[in-house]
């Protein structure tokens, strides 16, 4: 499903999302974030992943967002995305980059086939190797 910027007529992060909420209730929470963060940082239509891995947006060609577990990990260092008011107690939005989901996810905040984005706020946050 495409989400079109000109359909949207909020200019911050928040509006744009609610409006998302109202015109595209269709679209699971997590792709509505995805969306409102690509056209907060892109002003460009986004086109909604057909994938899902429970729950969690899967990572698509989306031009703003991190396209790897190292991306995300420098974005959450450099607070590249604090406008997701992203608190350190919910992570549970963030995108995902392949692989299977950890049998135990406590502290497992992304990941990709052979590694885990873990800690507890963004100043611990590293990547692991699967074990």
């Amino acid at each position: 499903m495409r989400v079109e910027t000109n359909k949207i007529n909020a200019t911050d992060y928040r509006g744009i999302f609610e409006e998302i909420k109202t015109k595209y209730p269709d679209i699971d929470e997590a792709e509505q974030m995805a969306a409102a963060e690509h056209i907060y940082t892109n002003d460009e239509d986004y086109e909604t992943s057909t994938e899902a891995d429970f729950g969690r947006a899967m990572v698509d060609d989306c031009h703003s967002g991190p396209k790897t577990l190292d991306e995300l990990l420098e974005q959450i260092k450099s607070g590249a995305l604090d406008h997701l008011h992203l608190d350190g107690n919910d992570w549970s939005e963030l995108p995902v980059f392949g692989g299977t989901e950890p049998n135990c996810t406590i502290g497992v905040w992304s990941w990709d086939e052979t590694r885990l984005l873990v800690g507890t706020c963004a100043d611990d946050m590293h990547i692991i190797n699967r074990g």
